[in-house]
């Protein structure tokens, strides 16, 4: 894999050459000041992700509620009167007995409860970042559904409640919201990284037996975000915010404190409470950051008051469903049901009856486009609080595919800078040029063999002896008192004794070889009386 380049900058002295280089400077520097505003902002883009303090917006929740019922009366009548045709193997009681014990064919009803959000005219509609969806249960924090019915004729709760797992509210960076798993079986588990609990769905159901008129009493918790805050009746006759989110209730107070110049001209965080703050606070004096939990502790702020709808469900039926179930008549505007609650058509299906309710939220196509962006200004792939990664864009491979180009135009350009200084100075002075390039490839040749002092400069020039030192320093007796006289002194005796050591052993090994083939073999034939010398003189 071949090297990659890193270096941007221009040759030395290019501008004496080119004054067009002052151009490409200024773009360097450019480049940079974009570069740290485009980190800057990305920077910012993502811890205002990360706190969830996007752009929020206001959203119309319609809610709407209707019933069925099944095994009615009038139902059953009329089922007979379409069949007549007599059944004779159903005549043991048995197959009535399992009806009765399964609750087939015992009049019931079914309350549904669904909603959706609208879609707002000033709501964008884009292509690239669609809108995540929502599930209406996404939108609920809990309901309770509460059924006026006697209990000791119904042995049914008559109290329903459904609390939503706050896991499956909690929006990634993206704005998308955790997914069920497919359909599974009982046999089966859905993933570990799932959460637990209740997942999204679009409307609940409530199924009981029976065929009297029944009241329900909805309570729905709005899943507000931020979180919407009651202010007591005490507080809020003074700063005239009576329900809000935390930051703007504080934001009131604020404004409040300011408007009556109630803070301390030394100590500008000292407030000093008026008549009517001191009757709430009951103290002279507050430090303002001691207020949010002053406010909390002393119940000034609570949970804000949840939704409570009331439905009168009917069993009767009547000719159509929008009509003759309602009084419109009376003087208040308000659509009120006539005695027996709301009735159903002849399919058993009631009219639907909707409400419209506002909801604070984040804006999740503003979240899901900043999220876009910042991954698109990332170098690499990145995830925001998810599983999901994203791709490299074509924006970005673009750049970089640009920018090693540039590089390698650089590369080549010092390249050449440094083939036309060679050939500059030597057109100008060729004489003095070789010289002083020769002196250079000795002093680089010496620096290869090792010779340390020719990298000093001490070895330049035709001054060297043979042994590669400079002459004038082999008159001089500090030359050989330095660590190298004694380095080169102990490593000759070293070699002359290393030399005489193996020189030793080689002749004792020889001998013991010589002695070892004597005892094997005995002594060499003539050897046992040496001949007499020429002129026939005894040896002693």
């Amino acid at each position: 894999m071949p090297r990659r380049l890193t270096d941007r900058s221009l040759p030395q002295g290019l501008s004496a050459i080119s004054p067009d280089v002052g151009l490409f400077d200024e773009l360097m520097e450019m480049e940079k000041r974009l570069d740290w505003t485009m980190t800057r902002r990305r920077q910012e883009m993502t811890d205002v992700l990360n706190r969830g303090t996007l752009q929020q917006t206001r959203r119309t929740l319609r809610i709407f509620l209707s019933h069925t019922v099944r095994n009615q009366a009038w139902q059953k009548s009329a089922e007979d009167d379409d069949s007549q045709v007599p059944n004779e193997e159903a005549g043991d009681g048995e197959e009535a007995k399992a009806a009765m014990e399964t609750a087939q064919g015992v009049p019931s009803w079914t309350f549904k409860l669904e909603g959706k959000l609208l879609d707002s005219d000033a709501a964008p509609t884009p292509k690239r970042w669609p809108t995540p969806e929502r599930k209406f249960s996404h939108m609920l924090k809990g309901v309770s559904i509460e059924m006026d019915r006697d209990p000791n004729v119904y042995a049914d709760t008559n109290h329903v409640q459904w609390t939503s797992n706050p896991q499956w509210n909690n929006y990634n960076n993206l704005g998308q919201f955790p997914t069920a798993p497919n359909p599974v079986s009982t046999t089966e588990t859905a993933p570990p990284s799932l959460p637990a609990g209740t997942v999204p769905v679009d409307g609940l159901t409530v199924t009981r037996l029976g065929d009297a008129p029944t009241a329900l009493r909805l309570t729905l918790h709005l899943n507000h975000t931020p979180d919407r805050l009651k202010v007591s009746p005490q507080l809020a006759s003074i700063i005239s915010v009576y329900e809000d989110t935390k930051p703007n209730i504080l934001g009131a107070f604020w404004h409040y404190v300011k408007a009556n110049g109630l803070q301390d001209k030394n100590d500008r965080k000292l407030i000093r409470l008026d008549e009517r703050l001191r009757g709430v606070f009951k103290y002279e004096t507050l430090n303002f950051q001691d207020i949010p939990a002053l406010l909390i502790s002393g119940q000034h702020m609570a949970p804000a008051d949840p939704i409570v709808l009331r439905y009168e469900l009917g069993t009767h039926c009547i000719e159509t469903a929008t009509g003759g179930d309602v009084d419109m008549t009376s003087g208040t505007g308000v659509a009120a049901p006539l005695p027996g609650g709301i009735g159903v058509d002849k399919n058993g299906e009631s009219a639907i009856t909707a409400y419209d309710l506002s909801l604070d939220m984040d804006d999740l196509w503003m979240r899901s486009k900043a999220a876009d962006i910042i991954m698109n200004m990332q170098p690499d792939s990145m995830s925001h609080g998810s599983t999901n990664t994203a791709p490299n864009s074509g924006s970005f491979v673009a750049i970089q595919k640009a920018d090693d180009e540039i590089k390698q135009r650089l590369q080549n350009l010092r390249n050449l800078r440094m083939r036309r200084d060679f050939f500059a100075g030597l057109a100008n002075e060729p004489s003095a040029f070789i010289q002083k390039f020769v002196q250079s490839q000795s002093r680089d040749l010496e620096v290869v063999l090792g010779n340390e002092r020719a990298a000093e400069g001490g070895g330049s020039g035709g001054n060297l002896g043979k042994f590669g030192v400079h002459e004038t320093d082999l008159v001089k007796s500090e030359f050989f008192h330095g660590d190298w006289a004694y380095e080169a002194v102990g490593v000759h005796e070293a070699l002359r004794m290393g030399n005489a050591v193996a020189m030793f052993h080689h002749m004792a090994l020889s001998q013991q070889q010589q002695q070892q083939q004597q005892a094997q073999h005995g002594p060499p034939p003539n050897m046992g009386a040496m001949p007499p010398p020429p002129g026939g003189m005894q040896m002693r």
